[in-house]
């Protein structure tokens, strides 16, 4: 599909094979979710030709994101380009990377683009009519059946039996939205556990991100670009994912192991340079290791209240 996306940019093409990454707007939303992470590697990278490498990729995707036509994935570009800028630390940076991107597409983006991208207020037309449509009947479902929705995967088969919408021709359609999917498929108590997984990680990173920052902002500047690019793409995934029914696809478990595992290892970094600066002198740590490769005292000798020829004793010992 790559190169017919490039080649002829005026059309928007599908893959019809059914797979979610074939559809064009899905496929921007799965862009933007990777862009930040590039951006991560280019700004964490030492080497120039390592740098180059990743400004190209970001580049390339970025121009995947246009030639797809998706307004959708415009929108989550805009707001990752937005928070990133907004919370690196290398504002002289991702600020040049923004508006070398801005120039990429206003050189590059084909008519059809720009055509779409002005009606993306228009409520009237085809693709946010239907929208709208589908996230009444979305609200529906959800008053109808608070806590357990239609069920996983129903929402187009009850469209098209019990919810069928005046002047409707089709057998089925999609909420066209994360947010509204969960809330008519899996209820309130759904939406309200897909908002706690946005919220909660995003709140975790910045969290994290102040107490390294109160540690020690420039050495830990690695860890903050880590924790901002983690939420970036999360932020990707939210916005987008307003206007897609990306609910089911893997997106939320990549992210949520990648969310998790970043805070981990930052966390176990910050242990052990909490080791590192109250470790006691080279002696005091040779006995430590002398001792925890031997078998435990007698519960005598480790007795609050023993008497002094048993901490002699064990004094002797340790001499030995």
């Amino acid at each position: 599909l790559n190169p017919v996306l490039f080649t002829d940019p005026e059309t928007r093409h599908y893959v019809t094979s059914g797979a979610f990454l074939g559809d064009g707007n899905d496929y921007s939303l799965s862009i933007n979710v990777i862009i930040p992470l590039c951006l991560f590697l280019l700004l964490d990278s030492r080497k120039i030709i390592v740098k180059l490498l990743w400004a190209g990729a970001i580049l390339v995707l970025v121009a995947g994101v246009v030639v797809t036509q998706s307004r959708g994935g415009t929108i989550g570009l805009v707001c990752v380009g937005a928070y990133y800028w907004t919370k690196s630390r290398r504002k002289a940076q991702t600020g040049f990377m923004i508006v070398l991107v801005v120039g990429l597409i206003l050189a590059l983006a084909p008519g059809n683009y720009f055509a779409r991208m002005g009606m993306i207020s228009d409520t009237t037309e085809g693709s946010a009519s239907a929208r709208l449509t589908a996230w009444a009947i979305a609200r529906q479902m959800a008053y109808d059946s608070p806590l357990l929705g239609v069920g996983a995967g129903h929402f187009g088969v009850k469209i098209g039996n019990d919810y069928r919408p005046a002047n409707f021709t089709g057998s089925g359609m999609t909420a066209h939205s994360i947010y509204f999917l969960a809330l008519g498929e899996l209820g309130f108590p759904g939406l309200i556990l897909l908002l706690s997984f946005i919220i909660s990680n995003l709140r975790a990173n910045r969290q994290l991100a102040r107490e390294l920052a109160a540690r020690n902002a420039k050495a830990h500047e690695s860890e903050l670009q880590l924790l901002t690019s983690t939420s970036a793409s999360l932020i990707a995934f939210a916005s987008a994912g307003a206007f897609l029914s990306a609910l089911y696809y893997p997106h939320l478990y990549i992210l949520g192991g990648i969310l998790i595992a970043s805070r981990h290892v930052i966390r176990v970094r910050l242990a052990s340079e909490g080791n590192e600066a109250g470790k006691p002198p080279t002696e005091a740590r040779e006995v430590s290791l002398h001792w925890s490769m031997r078998p435990p005292p007698p519960k005598s000798l480790t007795n609050a209240s023993g008497s002094r020829s048993r901490i002699a004793s064990r004094r002797a010992e340790i001499a030995r």
